[in-house]
């Protein structure tokens, strides 16, 4: 829910806003400070309802309308004039997470947007709010979407532990936030922190469907 300040703030309308970027790291901060969040292979994207228009953006502002139409449909039921952060990824025929299936647009490609942050909410600016009330606000405005949209699940958990789960998914790597910190656009300010894991593009999770596969890694990790 907005914050009074928020509700009393003159509207404005969601164009687009260069995203906020991760600096690498060789180790993964610890502490209590710190919440963390898997790292998945794909595009970068910005998603945004103003009116009955949505709007998929690139990190450098170009259109991902027509390539990725179905994550657009799946947006015409985020709240109005509201923008959301996230990344688009992939899975193959063979439910195996492929950045080559979506680079190429592979035709067997099972597309989903892989959601983590909101900058704009029912026409309010929420770049200065604590993540945590920000994560509050994006599983708001998702809660009428469904697949092919996820929302990222935080962590808290010990970086070792996260590190051995992500090795056993073959995920890309792990993203470490501090806690309170406020979406800084544009900038790779050492706020977010990124560690990879390898260089591989796809895992496999045998057994599972597309939707479920993806649902198993969010769940196995924690």
């Amino acid at each position: 829910m907005l914050t009074k300040d928020l509700r009393t703030k003159e509207p404005v309308q969601p164009l687009f806003i260069e995203p906020m970027y991760a600096e690498a790291v060789q180790e993964l901060p610890a502490g209590p400070m710190w919440t963390y969040e898997a790292k998945l292979d794909g595009y970068r994207c910005l998603v945004a309802k103003s009116g009955k228009n949505v709007a998929l953006w690139s990190r450098r502002g170009n259109s991902f309308n027509a390539r990725f139409p179905e994550i657009s449909r799946a947006c015409e039921k985020l709240p109005p004039d509201t923008l959301i952060d996230g990344e688009v990824i992939a899975l193959d025929g063979d439910g195996r997470l492929s950045f080559n299936a979506l680079q190429h647009s592979a035709a067997t490609a099972h597309i989903h947007f892989y959601t983590f942050d909101v900058l704009l909410f029912r026409g309010r600016n929420v770049l200065r709010l604590p993540l945590e009330q920000r994560r509050e606000l994006l599983a708001d405005a998702l809660a009428k979407i469904e697949y092919p949209v996820l929302c990222s699940t935080p962590f808290n958990a010990k970086p070792a532990d996260l590190i051995r789960a992500a090795k056993e998914l073959d995920l890309e790597g792990i993203i470490a936030k501090p806690k309170g910190s406020p979406y800084e656009p544009g900038r790779r300010s050492g706020a977010w922190l990124k560690y990879k894991i390898n260089r591989s593009q796809e895992f496999v999770i045998g057994g599972f469907t597309p939707g479920k596969a993806i649902d198993a890694l969010l769940v196995g990790i924690y």
